[in-house]
């Protein structure tokens, strides 16, 4: 069954995602950019992280329609933390 997909972060004035939801058949992948907008100063103690939640996509149903339809949590996720270096 396909699944659709949506990714958020912690805070959307730093970063950016393309795309940001999708649809996805079994065993289908897709490149998702990651883009840190920069210009805002980051403090050691601030934590942020991407979020990738994915559900059933019913057949013939956009990302966005899936989501809207959807109710509870979703079927799976997976957070993957920020790391900022010098």
């Amino acid at each position: 069954m396909k699944q659709a997909y949506k990714v958020k972060c912690t805070r959307n004035d730093l970063f950016k995602i393309k795309p940001a939801t999708g649809i996805l058949d079994y065993n289908q992948t897709q490149t998702i950019v990651l883009i840190y907008r920069g210009g805002k100063e980051i403090r050691p103690e601030d934590k942020h992280y991407f979020g990738v939640y994915h559900i059933p996509a019913p057949e013939g149903c956009t990302s966005d329609g899936a989501w809207a339809e959807h109710y509870g949590p979703p079927q799976g996720e997976h957070k993957l933390r920020v790391v900022f270096s010098d």
